[in-house]
């Protein structure tokens, strides 16, 4: 039904009464009734203030779930991140410093922006896997990537400063052959604590070694010193052919004086390791058809390392 008014007089006289100046003033103010209901249509937009609202007024169960539009939240400033402080209430965390990343704290305690530090471990199981056989790298610009892990086994070199292995790798008689070990004089050089000590881990597969005389020298007259390696692990192979190769030969010749000194200075070689340990196997073999050379000691410095 439609809202109508009807408008009355403030006084109404009955027969025979007396008019006052009272009854007459009533008459000057008429009553106005209304009668009906107020329909959505018969209301002006923007025409009802927030003063003529009733208080308090609980509009959730006026309102349909998601149905209110983000303009009408407050306005805020950019850069801003709404969250829900202690007493439940939406509030907001102003923007943070550049760079910085949104920290969550756990359950009644406020988030906050945070520098990230650069030094925290990830587990390799929050990775994301690049697929089979993939590696992580660096581009040109420094940015990570995977990619494709290269076929066969990845050799990585080393250098460091001198290490000595031994000071004392003297000579054994050998003589037989010049170009042969003699079979009583291996000597195994363990790398592990040489090794250990510059940071270098892994299989070695090649020892870069300087060799040279110390304080003693060598006098030949039809006599010479040479060095061999093996790679082999089983001792009783090692002088077996094939399984040593010479790594350098020095003296010989005959001197017209008797036989003059001299000093074996440097010389760096690449000696083929075992897989499967780090011992460095080497023999220092004296050959000798006349004369007296004599002693030399050697010394051994490992200065690099290939190892896999």
């Amino acid at each position: 039904m439609a809202l109508t008014f009807t408008v009355r007089p403030g006084y109404t006289f009955s027969s025979g009464e007396k008019v006052t100046y009272s009854k007459l003033n009533l008459l000057g103010s008429p009553r106005v009734e209304g009668s009906g209901t107020l329909g959505e249509s018969d209301i002006a937009d923007g025409s009802v203030s927030t003063q003529k609202l009733k208080s308090p007024i609980n509009i959730n169960s006026k309102i349909d779930d998601h149905n209110i539009a983000l303009t009408k939240l407050a306005e805020g400033t950019h850069g801003q991140v709404l969250y829900y402080n202690t007493d439940g209430d939406l509030t907001t965390l102003a923007p943070g410093t550049d760079g910085y990343f949104l920290q969550t704290r756990g359950a009644g305690v406020d988030p906050q922006w945070s520098a990230a530090t650069g030094d925290e471990s990830i587990a390799v199981s929050r990775l994301v896997s690049g697929g089979n056989n993939k590696q992580l790298t660096t581009d040109s610009s420094g940015a990570v990537q995977w990619e494709d892990k290269p076929s066969g086994a990845a050799l990585y070199t080393a250098y460091f400063d001198p290490q000595t292995l031994t000071t004392t790798l003297g000579y054994t008689d050998n003589l037989a052959s010049p170009v042969a070990p003699a079979s009583a004089g291996w000597v195994e050089l363990d790398m592990t604590s040489a090794l250990a000590s510059v940071g270098v881990g892994g299989t070695p597969t090649v020892a870069m070694i300087n060799i040279y005389s110390t304080s003693n020298y060598m006098r030949h007259k039809r006599n010479g010193f040479a060095v061999f390696a093996t790679h082999v692990t089983n001792s009783a192979d090692y002088n077996t052919p094939g399984n040593y190769y010479q790594m350098c030969r020095f003296g010989g010749g005959e001197d017209a004086g008797g036989g003059t000194d001299h000093a074996f200075f440097g010389t760096t070689l690449h000696v083929r390791c075992s897989a499967s340990d780090k011992i460095l196997r080497l023999n220092y073999s004296r050959h000798s058809q006349s004369g007296s050379p004599t002693d030399t000691d050697l010394t051994v410095d490992l200065i690099g390392i290939q190892y896999s």
